[in-house]
């Protein structure tokens, strides 16, 4: 399907005008800042690190399996979702003259779902399980890189909320797999009964 369905969910507009049309300075700039792939791409690198250091235990596949999320989140949200619902972003839809569009975007590029929203819950998800520490951090983070696309007006409030939840699911979905992977890796080898060995009996 083509980036041609202009359609808003309920609640899409009022959010929108509320939080793109603050027109504040200074939450403008956080918003362009946070938009931008040079804030979300140094946050990635830094948890990597910090799987490396923290993590004692399989470091590797924690890394691996960060990655991972980010990969299929953003693969399949851009190459399957996006195309698949070809929803127009608001800053080119019928709305265009109430939004403040403050990035530079792709005229054809689809808006739903988002994935800056998705790929950065996915990441918050995954480090969750893999360093429960930063949760206290990755979480907000994960937010304001999800609300900044409402702000700079490239995003429907529903394709954050829809990219956010799809992101989670990944990371979860993710997660179960490396679990039962781990758990068949260590499970104990069933050890096959032993063959019937003669009787040490003398026979008659």
């Amino acid at each position: 399907m083509s980036a041609a369905w202009d359609f808003r969910l309920p609640g899409d507009e009022p959010v929108m005008q509320a939080l793109n049309g603050t027109g504040l300075r200074g939450l403008d700039a956080l918003a362009a800042a946070a938009s931008s792939p040079w804030f979300g791409l140094p946050v990635l690198l830094v948890m990597a690190v910090w799987l490396l250091v923290r993590r004692t235990r399989a470091p590797g596949w924690a890394l691996l399996q960060l990655f991972l999320a980010v990969g299929v989140t953003d693969f399949v949200g851009s190459h399957l979702l996006k195309p698949w619902v070809g929803r127009v972003r608001p800053c080119f839809s019928g709305f265009a003259e109430h939004v403040r569009l403050m990035v530079v975007v792709g005229h054809g590029s689809p808006s739903m779902p988002s994935l800056h929203a998705a790929n950065a819950f996915a990441v918050a998800v995954t480090l969750r399980y893999l360093a429960p520490e930063t949760a206290v951090v990755m979480f907000p983070v994960a937010a304001v890189i999800a609300l900044s696309r409402i702000f700079v007006g490239v995003h429907w409030p529903s394709d954050v909320l829809l990219g956010s939840t799809y992101g989670v699911l990944v990371a979860v979905g993710l997660e179960r797999l490396v679990r039962k992977l781990r758990e068949r890796g260590a499970a104990p080898a069933v050890v096959a009964p032993a063959e019937a060995q003669p009787s040490s009996r003398s026979l008659p």
